[in-house]
């Protein structure tokens, strides 16, 4: 269904034909479809793809979109508290936060990614000690985006963030 579901999502954002109440009804529907699915690893994700919906050629509101951040970060935490294995949702959530940030979009501020970052490390000593078979990936992807906040600090952008 998460596959659909990013067709969906995908398929409304290149809508250009519909007039403004049609196209909040698809809305709505995609973010309705999107929190039902079953697994909250799958749900976050769908969300965190649905911030699109919000921020894009035809709409922009960066505050239905930082809800979804909210609710990603809800539902990570949840699904992180069950399985240690899902920490590589709270990278994910960074990567998207990181994506919005660089092309000016969104009402996303530092403190938001400074407070992933920070969830990210401290969840990473549990998954340390819990050793998950996905480990090395969650350690890869964790580090490949700080790498990445280090070469726009370097930049001499989002100088806010401590990595």
């Amino acid at each position: 269904y998460k596959r659909q579901v990013q067709y969906i999502t995908a398929a409304v954002i290149n809508i250009s034909s519909l007039s403004e109440e049609n196209y909040d009804t698809l809305i709505a529907n995609t973010m309705s479809y999107c929190s039902k699915l079953l697994k909250k690893p799958d749900q976050c994700l769908a969300v965190l793809n649905a911030t699109h919906l919000f921020v894009n050629n035809h709409l922009v509101n960066e505050a239905k979109m930082f809800n979804c951040f909210k609710k990603c970060l809800q539902t990570a935490e949840v699904s992180v508290n069950s399985n240690i294995r899902n920490l590589l949702l709270y990278v994910h959530i960074l990567n998207k936060f990181l994506y919005f940030l660089a092309r000016g979009q969104g009402n996303l501020k530092p403190d938001d990614l400074q407070y992933c970052v920070k969830l990210i490390q401290e969840k990473l000593i549990i998954a340390e000690k819990e050793k998950p078979d996905n480990l090395d990936l969650i350690k890869k992807y964790f580090s490949n985006t700080k790498s990445y906040l280090q070469a726009k600090k370097a930049e001499g952008k989002l100088t806010e963030i401590e990595v």
